[in-house]
Protein backbone atom coordinates (compact mmCIF):
# COMPACT_ATOMS: atom_id res chain seq x y z
CA UNK A 1 0.00 0.00 0.00
CA UNK A 2 2.75 2.45 0.98
CA UNK A 3 4.77 1.52 -2.09
CA UNK A 4 1.84 2.34 -4.38
CA UNK A 5 1.30 5.63 -2.59
CA UNK A 6 4.97 6.54 -3.01
CA UNK A 7 4.68 5.73 -6.73
CA UNK A 8 1.95 8.36 -6.97
CA UNK A 9 3.99 10.88 -4.96
CA UNK A 10 6.98 10.28 -7.24
CA UNK A 11 4.82 10.92 -10.31
CA UNK A 12 3.48 14.08 -8.66
CA UNK A 13 6.94 15.60 -8.15
CA UNK A 14 8.68 14.44 -11.32
CA UNK A 15 9.00 16.94 -14.14
CA UNK A 16 6.85 16.21 -17.17
CA UNK A 17 8.30 18.53 -19.77
CA UNK A 18 7.84 17.97 -23.47
CA UNK A 19 9.83 20.12 -25.85
CA UNK A 20 6.69 20.96 -27.82
CA UNK A 21 4.27 21.34 -24.92
CA UNK A 22 6.51 22.84 -22.22
CA UNK A 23 5.17 26.10 -20.84
CA UNK A 24 7.00 29.38 -21.15
CA UNK A 25 8.65 30.11 -17.80
CA UNK A 26 7.57 33.74 -17.61
CA UNK A 27 3.96 32.93 -18.43
CA UNK A 28 3.96 30.11 -15.88
CA UNK A 29 5.25 32.38 -13.11
CA UNK A 30 2.73 35.10 -13.98
CA UNK A 31 -0.10 32.56 -14.00
CA UNK A 32 0.95 31.08 -10.65
CA UNK A 33 1.14 34.57 -9.16
CA UNK A 34 -2.29 35.60 -10.51
CA UNK A 35 -3.94 32.34 -9.43
CA UNK A 36 -2.50 32.66 -5.92
CA UNK A 37 -3.50 36.31 -5.62
CA UNK A 38 -6.98 35.41 -6.88
CA UNK A 39 -7.45 32.86 -4.11
CA UNK A 40 -6.42 35.26 -1.36
CA UNK A 41 -8.14 38.30 -2.87
CA UNK A 42 -11.46 36.47 -3.08
CA UNK A 43 -11.20 35.47 0.58
CA UNK A 44 -10.82 31.77 -0.33
CA UNK A 45 -14.04 31.89 -2.34
CA UNK A 46 -15.01 28.29 -3.27
CA UNK A 47 -15.95 29.40 -6.79
CA UNK A 48 -12.45 30.73 -7.49
CA UNK A 49 -10.70 27.71 -5.97
CA UNK A 50 -12.92 25.26 -7.85
CA UNK A 51 -12.48 27.09 -11.16
CA UNK A 52 -8.70 27.03 -10.82
CA UNK A 53 -8.61 23.34 -9.85
CA UNK A 54 -10.88 22.23 -12.70
CA UNK A 55 -9.02 24.30 -15.28
CA UNK A 56 -5.57 23.01 -14.30
CA UNK A 57 -6.80 19.41 -14.15
CA UNK A 58 -8.01 19.79 -17.74
CA UNK A 59 -5.02 21.88 -18.80
CA UNK A 60 -2.48 19.49 -17.24
CA UNK A 61 -4.04 16.12 -16.43
CA UNK A 62 -0.89 14.92 -14.69
CA UNK A 63 -1.67 17.36 -11.85
CA UNK A 64 -4.14 14.74 -10.58
CA UNK A 65 -1.14 12.93 -9.08
CA UNK A 66 -0.46 15.93 -6.86
CA UNK A 67 -4.02 15.85 -5.50
CA UNK A 68 -3.97 12.07 -4.95
CA UNK A 69 -0.60 12.30 -3.19
CA UNK A 70 -2.03 14.98 -0.87
CA UNK A 71 -5.21 13.08 0.06
CA UNK A 72 -3.93 11.92 3.51
CA UNK A 73 -3.01 15.48 4.46
CA UNK A 74 -6.28 16.86 3.09
CA UNK A 75 -8.27 14.31 5.10
CA UNK A 76 -6.33 15.14 8.26
CA UNK A 77 -6.82 18.86 7.67
CA UNK A 78 -10.55 18.41 6.98
CA UNK A 79 -11.04 16.35 10.15
CA UNK A 80 -9.19 18.95 12.24
CA UNK A 81 -11.44 21.66 10.81
CA UNK A 82 -14.59 19.68 11.65
CA UNK A 83 -13.48 19.01 15.23
CA UNK A 84 -11.69 22.23 16.10
CA UNK A 85 -13.63 24.69 13.96
CA UNK A 86 -12.85 26.34 10.68
CA UNK A 87 -14.10 26.58 7.15
CA UNK A 88 -13.94 23.81 4.57
CA UNK A 89 -13.43 26.41 1.84
CA UNK A 90 -9.81 26.52 2.99
CA UNK A 91 -9.50 22.87 1.94
CA UNK A 92 -10.66 23.82 -1.56
CA UNK A 93 -8.07 26.60 -1.60
CA UNK A 94 -5.33 24.16 -0.60
CA UNK A 95 -6.40 21.76 -3.37
CA UNK A 96 -6.22 24.64 -5.84
CA UNK A 97 -2.71 25.56 -4.66
CA UNK A 98 -1.61 21.93 -4.98
CA UNK A 99 -2.88 21.72 -8.56
CA UNK A 100 -1.14 25.01 -9.35
CA UNK A 101 2.18 23.62 -8.17
CA UNK A 102 1.96 20.14 -9.68
CA UNK A 103 0.22 21.22 -12.89
CA UNK A 104 2.13 24.39 -13.81
CA UNK A 105 5.49 24.64 -12.06
CA UNK A 106 6.37 21.02 -12.79
CA UNK A 107 5.42 21.55 -16.43
CA UNK A 108 8.23 24.02 -17.09
CA UNK A 109 11.78 23.15 -18.08
CA UNK A 110 14.28 23.70 -15.26
CA UNK A 111 16.49 26.12 -17.18
CA UNK A 112 13.44 27.93 -18.55
CA UNK A 113 12.00 28.41 -15.07
CA UNK A 114 15.32 29.50 -13.62
CA UNK A 115 15.90 32.13 -16.30
CA UNK A 116 12.31 33.36 -15.84
CA UNK A 117 12.81 33.85 -12.10
CA UNK A 118 16.04 35.78 -12.70
CA UNK A 119 14.23 37.80 -15.39
CA UNK A 120 11.71 38.93 -12.75
CA UNK A 121 14.64 40.13 -10.59
CA UNK A 122 14.38 37.35 -8.02
CA UNK A 123 17.76 37.20 -6.21
CA UNK A 124 19.92 34.37 -7.52
CA UNK A 125 20.48 33.08 -4.00
CA UNK A 126 16.74 32.57 -3.58
CA UNK A 127 16.48 30.99 -7.05
CA UNK A 128 19.23 28.52 -6.20
CA UNK A 129 17.63 27.68 -2.84
CA UNK A 130 14.24 27.05 -4.47
CA UNK A 131 15.65 24.72 -7.09
CA UNK A 132 17.75 22.90 -4.52
CA UNK A 133 14.60 22.35 -2.44
CA UNK A 134 12.68 21.09 -5.49
CA UNK A 135 15.47 18.71 -6.41
CA UNK A 136 16.07 17.43 -2.89
CA UNK A 137 12.36 16.73 -2.41
CA UNK A 138 12.39 14.58 -5.56
CA UNK A 139 15.47 12.72 -4.34
CA UNK A 140 14.03 12.13 -0.86
CA UNK A 141 10.81 10.73 -2.31
CA UNK A 142 12.83 8.35 -4.49
CA UNK A 143 14.96 7.31 -1.51
CA UNK A 144 11.89 6.62 0.62
CA UNK A 145 10.38 4.55 -2.18
CA UNK A 146 13.55 2.46 -2.62
CA UNK A 147 13.91 1.88 1.13
CA UNK A 148 10.25 0.87 1.34
CA UNK A 149 10.63 -1.68 -1.45
CA UNK A 150 13.71 -3.24 0.16
CA UNK A 151 12.21 -3.48 3.67
CA UNK A 152 8.91 -4.88 2.38
CA UNK A 153 10.78 -8.07 1.42
CA UNK A 154 11.75 -8.88 5.01
CA UNK A 155 9.65 -6.76 7.38
CA UNK A 156 5.93 -6.48 8.12
CA UNK A 157 3.66 -4.62 10.48
CA UNK A 158 4.99 -2.14 13.02
CA UNK A 159 8.57 -3.36 12.56
CA UNK A 160 8.42 -2.36 8.90
CA UNK A 161 7.38 1.24 9.61
CA UNK A 162 9.85 1.61 12.50
CA UNK A 163 12.82 0.48 10.43
CA UNK A 164 11.56 2.51 7.47
CA UNK A 165 11.64 5.76 9.44
CA UNK A 166 15.00 5.01 11.08
CA UNK A 167 16.62 4.17 7.75
CA UNK A 168 15.03 7.10 5.95
CA UNK A 169 16.15 9.61 8.58
CA UNK A 170 19.69 8.23 8.40
CA UNK A 171 19.71 8.54 4.61
CA UNK A 172 18.40 12.12 4.77
CA UNK A 173 21.07 13.18 7.26
CA UNK A 174 23.92 11.55 5.31
CA UNK A 175 22.72 12.94 1.99
CA UNK A 176 22.31 16.45 3.41
CA UNK A 177 25.82 16.37 4.88
CA UNK A 178 27.24 15.15 1.57
CA UNK A 179 25.51 17.94 -0.37
CA UNK A 180 26.62 20.64 2.08
CA UNK A 181 30.23 19.41 1.90
CA UNK A 182 30.09 19.36 -1.89
CA UNK A 183 28.76 22.92 -2.07
CA UNK A 184 31.37 24.11 0.42
CA UNK A 185 34.29 22.39 -1.33
CA UNK A 186 33.28 23.88 -4.67
CA UNK A 187 33.16 27.38 -3.17
CA UNK A 188 29.56 27.94 -4.25
CA UNK A 189 28.94 31.27 -5.95
CA UNK A 190 25.40 32.50 -6.52
CA UNK A 191 26.45 34.77 -9.37
CA UNK A 192 25.76 32.04 -11.95
CA UNK A 193 25.25 32.73 -15.63
CA UNK A 194 21.74 32.64 -17.02
CA UNK A 195 21.15 32.18 -20.73
CA UNK A 196 18.05 34.16 -21.69
CA UNK A 197 16.25 32.38 -24.50
CA UNK A 198 13.97 34.00 -27.03
CA UNK A 199 10.56 34.51 -25.48
CA UNK A 200 8.37 32.32 -27.70
CA UNK A 201 4.75 31.88 -26.75
CA UNK A 202 2.67 28.87 -27.72
CA UNK A 203 -1.06 28.29 -27.77
CA UNK A 204 -0.96 26.77 -24.28
CA UNK A 205 0.81 29.87 -22.96
CA UNK A 206 -1.88 32.19 -24.33
CA UNK A 207 -4.65 29.99 -22.91
CA UNK A 208 -3.03 29.91 -19.47
CA UNK A 209 -2.40 33.66 -19.42
CA UNK A 210 -5.94 34.46 -20.58
CA UNK A 211 -7.61 32.21 -18.01
CA UNK A 212 -5.43 33.40 -15.11
CA UNK A 213 -6.25 37.01 -16.03
CA UNK A 214 -9.96 36.13 -16.17
CA UNK A 215 -9.85 34.44 -12.75
CA UNK A 216 -8.02 37.39 -11.18
CA UNK A 217 -10.59 39.81 -12.62
CA UNK A 218 -13.42 37.61 -11.34
CA UNK A 219 -11.84 37.40 -7.87
CA UNK A 220 -11.49 41.18 -7.64
CA UNK A 221 -15.10 41.60 -8.82
CA UNK A 222 -16.40 39.16 -6.21
CA UNK A 223 -14.43 40.92 -3.49
CA UNK A 224 -15.82 44.27 -4.63
CA UNK A 225 -19.41 42.96 -4.65
CA UNK A 226 -18.99 41.51 -1.16
CA UNK A 227 -17.68 44.86 0.07
CA UNK A 228 -20.72 46.66 -1.36
CA UNK A 229 -23.09 44.19 0.30
CA UNK A 230 -21.29 44.65 3.61
CA UNK A 231 -21.63 48.45 3.36
CA UNK A 232 -25.32 48.21 2.40
CA UNK A 233 -25.94 45.86 5.34
CA UNK A 234 -24.75 48.51 7.78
Amino acid sequence: MLSRYLDIVEKAVERRVDELDGLNGRIAILAVFMFTVSIYTSGFNPIISTLISIFILVFSRSSIYGIIASIPFLILFSVSILFFGGDLKIVLAIIALITIGSGILYGVDVEELRSALVYFKIPKKIVFTLFLAFRMFQIYVRDLKNISEVLSLSETGLSYYTKLMKTFISVIVLRSIAISETLYSRNLQFDFYVDYKDCKFKKRDYILLAFSTFVLTLAISLRFLNSIRFIDFY
